[in-house]
């Protein structure tokens, strides 16, 4: 399973790149004129940074649910505490089921995601750097030794 999330990732990034790439080298008219320059080498650093930083699986952390899917959740407990027996007798939660299920649907998770990949692939020698030299300085610096 870890090689199927690294190879996933990688194709992910390997498109964001290609994408940006091609958004940063098109004309006006969206015609592809391949042209070398810093942004581009800077992409291509990017690249090559995220055959390391995808090997972390803790890297890439989203949110465990999207604001959406937090709120009906709140509310589901809310309501099951303030309402544990409705008049009737009995805990009315269907309509709040209902609610989890659309917040479950309509979640801001693809987004997130999306700008996730953006950002390590526009900064990745930057978080290259970052994650490196912490992960030096704590093998280095270990206190057991």
């Amino acid at each position: 399973m870890k090689i199927f999330r690294y190879v996933t990732r990688m194709l992910t990034q390997t498109i964001y790149t290609v994408l940006l790439i091609y958004f940063f080298s098109a004309d006006n008219n969206f015609e592809y004129h391949f042209t070398v320059n810093w942004f581009i080498i800077w992409l291509g650093v990017s690249w090559f940074c995220q055959f390391y930083l995808m090997h972390f699986p803790k890297l890439l952390i989203g949110p465990d649910s999207s604001i959406q899917q937090l709120g009906a959740k709140q509310r589901l407990a809310d309501h099951t505490r303030n309402h544990k027996a409705d008049k009737w007798g009995t805990t009315n939660t269907y309509n709040l089921g209902d609610t989890i299920d659309s917040a479950e649907t309509e979640s801001d998770s693809l987004v997130y995601s999306v700008m996730v990949h953006l950002v390590y692939n526009l900064l990745g020698p930057l978080i290259f750097i970052i994650i490196f030299g912490f992960h030096w300085y704590q093998k280095n610096h270990d206190p057991k030794k």
